[in-house]
């Protein structure tokens, strides 16, 4: 595992267990902030984060208050939600990190 890994793993217990269990993501297209090919790009953005629970999902899906407050207004930006049971199922060793608050989102 890389340090961002061991990073999100450590951020996201600390969410569940502190009663966080929604979070949202907004990842710019490469052409849409310039980004090179020596830059991290889009696809390894998502799918990092896809193998930490999060997963796309279209615009249409989110509350209008997520809407609201995304940054981009275009869609210049790909949008991913926790699931708190698919980061336990891709990650099952981070049970052991998460309290009893934390387990109730992931085990219920």
């Amino acid at each position: 595992k890389g340090m961002g890994s061991l990073l999100l793993n450590n951020m996201i217990t600390n969410q569940l267990n502190n009663r966080r269990n929604k979070m949202i993501l907004e990842v710019y297209n490469d052409k849409e902030i310039g980004r090179n090919k020596m830059d991290i790009l889009q696809n390894q953005i998502v799918n990092l984060f896809s193998s930490k629970g999060f997963k796309e999902t279209p615009k249409e899906k989110i509350t209008e208050y997520a809407k609201n407050n995304l940054v981009s207004n275009t869609n210049g930006t790909k949008i991913m939600t926790f699931d708190p049971k698919l980061f336990i199922e891709k990650n099952n060793n981070e049970m052991k990190n998460l309290n009893t608050i934390g387990k109730t989102y992931c085990c219920n």
